[in-house]
């Protein structure tokens, strides 16, 4: 027996695939004995992008068996060790037939839009449209899955199902509206897309599917996404940098925002004949900056070279999370003063009270993180993140029940912020968390804020007197914010971008700006008190609608023209300007 002839015991014999092409005769010695055989000639041939490697395997045939039958004659035997089933053969076969439809037989002509499109739709499903079919399945899942256990409510016209629809639907706005791209300017915010979603949504006949959804479901959505953004805020404030601006923050975060709050409480009295104690619930929901505008705008800016040796973003991103913690807390402070019950001195009594419980709460439940769960745990990551979303969720209810609305806000914030100083870069992983629970709820939040809004309630008056109010206040916040940082280390052109940068509204307003409605109904308020509540909530809608894209837009513009270049950055911006050339 030759080197290359191989005899195989009848029980590893085995069909596999054959081409026409093979002709077992070719190959077959004197002794009825197969050579070593490749297999790679007759198999068809593979092009760019195909994952099946070429295969080779020794043959044996012995026509003069006696144990051979009539149906095993002829056919091919695998002797490589890998033993194959019918069911296999079968998809060798199908898979052979159904090559000119599979993508991993065939080029791609990247310049030629028709090959490209007829590649990309071609079997298994691959690439955008792979992508596109989870997608769809996903949505539809979100839906089935309440159907399956909720039928009523997530059929049309239930609760679950506007809420779902909602969610989607701000879902891919949100998506549609950042994918905008206009040359030298951020991406626009997905919140504006969410907002515009909702408000649809409500508004609009044959679709307003939002109308179904129940009041409770809304506000206690809402509750939740506020206590996702304030422990965000609380994990996202770092206190050495805060030690290391000291003054120069301060009055950039905190004089601006309450200058801006006064002028806007007293302007609304004039305007709008509000009582000064709902002045300062809508000066206290307009005078805190939002974060989902600036932050991206500013890490934009930062990724090109802009202002990173000044260190404006790390400067302007820790004073927006500090202007937040002001408005929010002066908010609920203020709120649950005028829904405490008691006589005047109750109520003034109550706004101290609730700044005490909060903090001293969020202290303490800061300091029980630090030791809970111990180091020895595994995982511990994991149950830091559960404890303080648990902690957080309890700390926004719970406060509702004893009357502390307020001091549930600010014992978040405070704990999330307590608890972040000793895990330090442990934090990373609750921080990761949260921000994955933001993408879920922000559709969520935006959408509903949107949705509360009704035409039929809007006073072109209300709406006239609103935006007048809302730049008036703008125009003291600018002037207060340039006056804050005049003195600073900073140069001209730096502060005059500083000062643009704290004009967009958004995350704030919309978590807070329905609170108040949501607390006259629930306490069952006099008409007039709810009409005060909704006015807040339009005022709210307004802010956002103005300043959320304005601000983006004029951060993107002005960002190059007034912040330095670091070195490093030189050759991307010279190359980026000959390529438009």
């Amino acid at each position: 027996m030759g080197s290359n002839e191989i005899n195989l015991p009848m029980d590893q014999r085995e069909d596999v695939f054959m081409t026409s092409s093979f002709n077992p005769s070719d190959n077959m010695t004197s002794s009825g004995m197969v050579k070593e055989t490749s297999l790679s000639d007759s198999s068809p041939p593979l092009t760019k992008g195909s994952d099946i490697n070429e295969k080779k395997h020794l043959i044996s045939m012995n026509s003069n068996d006696s144990s051979i039958t009539g149906e095993d004659e002829g056919k091919v035997v695998v002797a490589d060790g890998d033993k194959k089933n019918n069911a296999g053969n079968c998809c060798d076969r199908m898979e052979y037939l159904c090559q000119c439809c599979m993508w991993r037989y065939h080029d791609v002509d990247e310049s030629s839009k028709r090959s490209s499109c007829m590649w990309m739709f071609m079997c298994p499903p691959h690439g955008k449209v792979a992508k596109i079919i989870s997608l769809v399945f996903v949505a539809f899942l979100t839906w089935a899955v309440p159907w399956s256990i909720s039928p009523v409510s997530a059929s049309p016209g239930g609760n679950l199902f506007g809420i779902i629809i909602l969610f989607l639907a701000c879902t891919v706005a949100g998506i549609l509206i950042n994918k905008i791209r206009i040359p030298g300017i951020p991406p626009l915010p997905p919140l504006l897309g969410m907002l515009i979603m909702g408000f649809i949504l409500r508004n609009v006949p044959y679709i307003d599917v939002a109308k179904d959804i129940d009041q409770k479901w809304s506000s206690a959505l809402r509750t939740i996404a506020l206590t996702v953004i304030l422990t965000r805020a609380g994990l996202g404030l770092d206190g050495r940098a805060l030690l290391k601006l000291k003054w120069v923050l301060l009055a950039f975060a905190c004089f601006t925002s309450l200058v801006e709050c006064g002028v806007v409480a007293g302007f609304s009295m004039l305007l709008l004949q509000f009582p000064l104690d709902w002045g300062f619930v809508i000066g206290f929901v307009l005078c805190a900056v939002s974060p989902a505008v600036v932050v991206p705008s500013l890490l934009y800016l930062q990724d090109k070279g802009y202002g990173v040796e000044g260190g404006i973003p790390t400067f302007l991103i820790a004073g927006a999370a500090l202007n937040d913690v002001i408005g929010i807390t002066g908010f609920n402070v203020v709120l649950g003063m005028i829904f405490s019950d008691g006589d005047l001195v109750e109520k003034i009594i109550h706004g101290p009270l609730e700044l005490v419980f909060g903090i001293g709460a969020g202290v303490f439940l800061g300091v029980v993180l630090w030791y809970f769960p111990s180091p020895e745990m595994k995982g511990r990551s994991g149950y830091r993140t559960a404890l303080l979303l648990g902690l957080a969720i309890f700390c926004g209810f719970g406060s509702k029940i004893v009357h502390y609305a307020g001091a549930g806000a600010l014992a978040t914030l405070v704990m999330a912020f307590v608890a972040g100083t000793r895990w330090d870069k442990e934090k990373k992983g609750p921080a990761k968390t949260f921000a994955h629970l933001w993408v879920i709820f922000q559709p969520l939040l935006f959408g509903l804020i949107g949705a509360s809004v009704r035409i039929e309630s809007l006073e072109p008056e209300t709406v006239g007197l609103g935006v007048g109010l809302i730049l008036i206040g703008l125009a003291f916040r600018s002037a207060v914010a340039f006056l804050s940082v005049y003195w600073s280390v900073f140069n001209m052109k730096e502060k005059v971008f500083m000062t643009i940068a704290w004009l967009p509204k958004a995350t704030v307003q919309a978590a807070i700006g329905a609170v108040a409605l949501d607390m006259a109904i629930e306490n069952n308020a006099s008409e007039e008190v709810i009409a005060y509540g909704t006015k807040v909530l339009t005022l709210a809608v307004l802010s956002i609608l103005l300043t959320a894209p304005t601000g983006a837009a004029l951060i993107g513009l002005t960002g190059p023209k007034l912040l330095k270049l670091s070195p490093e950055f030189y050759e991307e911006v010279e190359d980026d300007e000959e390529k438009q050339a």
